[in-house]
């Protein structure tokens, strides 16, 4: 048995951290998210000598999956009932980990696939269709909220199974589609976003562990619906402004916004940006920068950061397989 699947990453818009049960807990939580063509992937073989063989940073073999050292393998496998016989690999096209981009999150997806998809093989099932995206975001989630126990939230495993341009929203531990943009919506605003990757990653655990202040998470919230008229508008200075109001927010969360990055962000504001947020938790990563179409190769040279242009995925999560 041979599966593969594939799952984007993510730019966060605005009202991260609504996600987080310090939010979400006890009022509705919105996120604004594109999936971007920048992808994580798992490819999965069943082996008959019965050994694990797991790959995901560094190499491990055991004879169970409950000795895999990995728990986003481990605990994927072992909830989608495979104990043993398997060869599991990961691969990102995001080269740096703490890119602010929701990697993890796109691997946890992709592993819920892979496996989801090899129990359909094993049964007999056959059907290219994918696997119900509900429910694959739901055990990702699962994988790394509650097995797991990271201080995450939720919109980076359905921005990975749903792709496109979205507006999420969560209650408890719940999450739905509040909102599904256009095609030419998500190509505008990927059109009037540049991506430039900083010197430094993050440990996005540490900084949302501390992200549970009520007035950082009210001002988070209070910037998507600026956000939406934005994109709907198809203006790129509010845009701007509703990027900048979601980086002030994250100033009051300790470590997302060190003085080399408020040191960059002033120089932002010198170029030809309308203004510009941190990627994910905070900290490092990525920055993402609102520009005119074009302007975006300047305003990397004046800020001496690599940078690359967006450009959305539309399909999400997606896996193929063959006995």
């Amino acid at each position: 048995m041979f599966v593969h699947s594939q799952a984007p990453c993510r730019i966060g818009i605005a009202g991260g951290g609504t996600d987080l049960p310090a939010w979400a807990g006890t009022r509705k939580g919105l996120c604004l998210s594109l999936a971007i063509d920048c992808h994580a992937h798992a490819v999965a073989i069943t082996r008959p000598d019965r050994q694990v063989v797991a790959s995901y940073r560094t190499r491990d073999t055991a004879p169970a999956a409950t000795e895999i050292a990995n728990g986003l393998i481990r605990e994927s496998a072992l909830m989608h009932g495979w104990l043993d016989g398997f060869e599991v690999h990961t691969l990102s096209e995001v080269t740096s980990f703490g890119s602010g981009l929701g990697v993890s999150s796109s691997f946890a997806v992709c592993l819920a696939a892979v496996f989801a998809r090899m129990n359909r093989l094993r049964a007999g099932d056959c059907d290219t269709a994918e696997t119900d995206r509900a429910a694959l975001a739901r055990g990702a989630w699962e994988v790394e909220i509650d097995r797991l126990r990271r201080p995450i939230g939720r919109q980076d495993h359905m921005a990975a199974c749903h792709g496109g341009l979205r507006l999420y929203s969560f209650t408890g531990d719940s999450a739905a589609i509040e909102q599904s943009f256009s095609e030419a919506d998500a190509e505008w605003l990927a059109a009037h976003l540049l991506l430039a990757a900083l010197p430094a990653g993050h440990d996005s655990r540490a900084i949302l562990s501390a992200a549970n202040d009520p007035a950082q998470l009210r001002a988070a919230y209070d910037a998507v619906g600026p956000a939406v008229a934005a994109i709907e508008a198809h203006d790129p200075r509010q845009l701007g402004a509703a990027l900048s109001a979601g980086m002030e927010s994250k100033r009051a969360i300790p470590g997302a916004c060190p003085e080399w990055l408020e040191a960059l962000i002033r120089r932002v504001e010198d170029t030809a940006a309308y203004g510009c947020k941190i990627a994910g938790a905070g900290g490092g990563g990525h920055l993402i920068i609102a520009c005119e179409p074009g302007a975006g190769p300047a305003i990397a040279r004046d800020l001496g950061l690599p940078a690359q242009p967006v450009r959305p995925d539309w399909l999400g999560v997606r896996s193929e397989g063959w006995t």
